[in-house]
């Protein structure tokens, strides 16, 4: 009879970060010149870190010349942005942008979870005028917010009839295609 191989545990990728927790008996902690370290066992978890918020801060500090006090101060130049002179950062953009578009999420209910996840509050307005501005620097033009402002393909309505699930089991109805 062949004896069947223990099922092996997949390896975690390299690329991800590593957090190391190293954890002392607490004998060793109270006397640990008494000890000495003759092996480890090493125990991987793989986790995930919800997405968190921050705030980044430029700070340019100003100087003055000592010799010429009388002259401008200078300063530090701010580092491009995709939105200049906006409080969003790249990687906002990107989440809101991949959340919309990959995620299906419209922006009512990312406005929401931002507010209630992580308390932080933006108006759905600022959400689209942002989405706008990405798409303009992109040259890119899906039918996102302004309806009076025309995307590149209209959307037809078709002259067929698809099927809709009814609300009570006896009913039945058609609902018109629309294609974009």
């Amino acid at each position: 009879m062949q004896q069947r191989k223990k099922p092996r545990r997949r390896s975690l990728p390299d690329h991800l970060e590593v957090e190391e927790i190293i954890i002392e008996p607490a004998e060793v902690k109270a006397q640990p010149q008494q000890w000495r370290c003759i092996d480890q066992e090493v125990t991987e978890e793989l986790d995930l870190v919800p997405a968190k918020f921050i705030k980044r801060l430029y700070i340019r500090k100003k100087y003055v010349s000592r010799q010429r006090p009388t002259e401008a101060p200078v300063i530090g130049p701010l580092p491009s942005r995709l939105i200049e002179k906006g409080i969003p950062g790249a990687g906002l953009l990107v989440h809101i942008l991949l959340s919309k578009y990959a995620d299906h999420l419209p922006l009512y209910r990312q406005q929401r979870i931002y507010r209630e996840r992580y308390g932080v509050k933006l108006a759905r307005q600022s959400m689209l005028g942002w989405m706008n501005q990405v798409a303009e620097w992109l040259n890119w033009r899906p039918s996102i917010g302004n309806p009076h402002q025309p995307s590149r393909t209209p959307l037809h309505p078709d002259s067929q009839d698809l099927p809709i699930q009814p609300k009570h089991p006896r009913q039945q109805g058609t609902s018109p295609t629309v294609y974009n």
